[in-house]
């Protein structure tokens, strides 16, 4: 077995982030002053050329510890690691399939997060996390080619008087070309997830950085939300809150008013996951003055699909829908959507990739939707213009005090 690890950093980034990579810092003392020194450790997944997984922990006083994934892809059965004398418990694991797998560490019967293992907010947790590569798709990974900027921003919302947090993707030559103005994707994340996810798990911007390198995109600003939008005093059944009023009134209007976006609903489009998709589904229905285009993936609540077949589909350009072979209801349902937009008039392809509800199915749906969308003519529609929104900030003090990369709301 091969011991050259995988290196490219679209599989070993994330947002707590060390470095260098697998190494500890030492503060000793040098000449009577304090001096820094790394050293090596033991990491707590090592990847294999071959695909194995090597799992480390070091649990000197714990009489087992297991790994099992959160099901799908990388099943929930427990997998045993050997402890050595050492104090590490280790055990490479064959087979496990290529992906981005969530899964947990059992020490002693009990959950717990390997700090010295990639981790990031998923499953409403901090989680623990492997992406083993496809060889045959590396249309997510870093490669030689120009890269465009990802930006964190905080706008105001009135829907509950919080500060909200969204990542904007700009694309290569962005701030060269002061002159050209750009389409928006409004692209939304999955219930126990955050807007880190399309950056960190999604791999949004390398797979726009490469498709638009291909000439296989148009260049476009992405804009990814924060998609619960609670309000104090009301029960969230399914939908966290009234986003749909928060997108339309107050995170647009932030983005067209601060990046050269082609404000027109020609140049909109808007797209999600699982919850994110019944939230961008619900949208598009509600605003074909607002959003020319529509990605599905994984759509937790298809069902929405009618309402756009019942507003006013001869605005629309575009619907594409998505979903992992493996999830048997939907790999049934959209194909009769499909057929039933088609005949509404409006273009709909539809994507089944391998695999269940997972990233990897959701990468290749952004893909495949990042080809078609905005391919028509966007200078049918007058510009749209936005009032100028008044802040109030209430929860300023507390939000600034609770704000962090894993975000929880």
């Amino acid at each position: 077995m091969s011991e050259t690890r995988l290196e490219n950093q679209a599989m070993t980034c994330h947002p707590i982030f060390f470095d260098p990579l697998n190494k500890v810092v030492d503060i000793t003392v040098k000449n009577g002053k304090p001096a820094f020194e790394y050293h090596p450790e033991e990491p707590g997944t090592t990847l294999y050329e071959n695909g194995d997984v090597k799992f480390s922990i070091y649990a000197p006083e714990a009489t087992k510890v297991e790994v099992a994934g959160v099901g799908g892809t990388f099943p929930n059965e427990k997998i045993a690691l050997e402890k050595s004398e050492d104090g590490y418990f280790r055990k490479v694991v064959h087979g496990l399939k290529p992906g981005f797998h969530y899964y947990n560490w059992f020490v002693d019967d009990v959950v717990v997060r390997n700090m010295k293992a990639m981790f990031n907010y998923g499953c409403f947790d901090n989680i623990n996390y492997l992406d083993i590569p496809d060889h045959k798709d590396d249309f997510y990974l870093i490669k030689e080619v120009p890269h465009g900027d990802v930006s964190s921003h905080i706008y105001h919302s009135s829907v509950n008087d919080h500060l909200k947090l969204c990542y904007v993707y700009t694309p290569p030559k962005y701030e060269e070309e002061k002159e050209k103005r750009y389409p928006v994707l409004y692209i939304l994340h999955g219930v126990g997830e955050s807007e880190s996810g399309w950056i960190w798990h999604g791999k949004l911007n390398f797979i726009l950085d490469n498709l638009i390198a291909e000439g296989k995109c148009k260049e476009m600003i992405v804009v990814m939300c924060c998609g619960y939008a609670f309000e104090e005093g009301k029960q969230a059944i399914f939908y966290p809150g009234d986003f749909d009023s928060e997108l339309v009134h107050d995170c647009i209007p932030y983005i067209d008013a601060r990046f050269r976006t082609i404000a027109k609903q020609s140049a909109r489009s808007i797209a999600g996951l699982s919850l994110g998709s019944a939230q961008a589904s619900l949208s598009f229905s509600k605003h074909p003055e607002l959003f020319s285009g529509l990605g599905v993936f994984s759509g937790a609540k298809i069902e929405e699909l009618n309402l756009v077949l019942q507003s006013n589909v001869d605005k629309y350009k575009y619907v594409f829908l998505s979903c992992g072979d493996k999830e048997q209801f939907l790999v049934e349902s959209i194909p009769g959507y499909q057929e039933e937009i088609n005949h509404a008039g409006l273009p709909c392809d539809i994507g089944i990739y391998p695999g269940y509800h997972e990233w990897h199915v959701w990468r290749k749906s952004l893909r495949d939707f990042a080809c078609k969308v905005f391919a028509w003519d966007i200078n049918e529609t007058e510009e749209q213009h936005w009032p100028e929104v008044t802040y109030t900030g209430k929860e300023y003090i507390s939000q600034t005090c609770e704000e962090q990369i894993s975000f929880f709301d």
